[in-house]
């Protein structure tokens, strides 16, 4: 895949090695789709705020939309560069880079249609929380008039 200028080293130093999820966010910094907290951490035993989340959401969804400019870039300057006579060794340069590039358009598109299931799921889960709460609520209120 097309590397982004602003890869990191992988996982925040704060991150266990033996985690379950230490794959998973080892491969979102090392992709640049995760950035951690200013003092290079990840804080990833804490609870994340809604505003944290839809910041993390937006710079996934941001970042694959630039790696997709960068990739009709390049389909771009390959189709403008087929139009003259090419040699047999570059055209088969410019049939591994299209292949490549569209490797790279799916794996993009189905980056960002895991975004979209996350986002999906985390408004199921936001709503979820909300019937929780207003259960206890209601709870509360059953105790208080009961007198307890």
């Amino acid at each position: 895949m097309t590397t982004p200028a602003t890869v990191q080293q992988g996982a925040p130093r704060d991150v266990p090695r033996d985690h379950w999820a230490f794959p998973a966010v080892d491969t979102l910094f090392r992709d640049g789709l995760l950035k951690g907290y200013p003092d290079s951490t990840f804080k990833g035993t804490r609870p994340a705020t809604r505003y944290e989340m839809a910041g993390m959401l937006s710079q996934v969804n941001g970042t694959l939309g630039q790696r997709l400019q960068t990739l009709a870039a390049q389909v771009k300057e390959l189709q403008e560069r087929s139009r003259t006579t090419l040699s047999p060794a570059e055209k088969a340069d410019m049939e591994k880079r299209m292949a490549q590039i569209r490797t790279d358009i799916v794996d993009i598109r189905r980056q960002q249609d895991e975004v979209r299931e996350l986002t999906s799921r985390m408004g199921s889960l936001r709503d979820q929380l909300g019937k929780i709460r207003q259960q206890l609520g209601d709870l509360r209120e059953q105790k208080q008039k009961i007198g307890g």
